[in-house]
């Protein structure tokens, strides 16, 4: 699930626009927060725009962008961090 404080959906150019208080909730228990973030309609692909931070089962993270992809044939999950990371292992509160 996603939720921001406002958003500007592109559907011809299949992309969605979320802005202000931007969080990503996974069935698996990731939550992923930043500013702002780009969003395709029809294929998994998120992009923020700066800073994002999130926390899950496996630990939590910090970076200065993301990028969130997928296989095209085998559907796993790519997360690409870039723009100084910090990553740290176990479960957050």
């Amino acid at each position: 699930m996603m939720s921001s404080q406002s958003g500007v959906l592109d559907a011809g150019a299949d992309r969605v626009q979320l802005a202000g208080g931007v969080s990503v909730n996974s069935s698996s228990g990731y939550t992923i927060e930043t500013e702002t973030l780009s969003s395709a309609l029809n294929t998994l692909y998120i992009e923020t725009e700066g800073e994002v931070r999130g926390s899950g089962p496996a630990g939590s993270f910090q970076a200065g962008k993301m990028i969130l992809t997928s296989g095209n044939k085998d559907k796993t999950l790519h997360l690409l961090f870039t723009n100084g990371v910090i990553l740290t292992n176990g479960q957050t509160e």
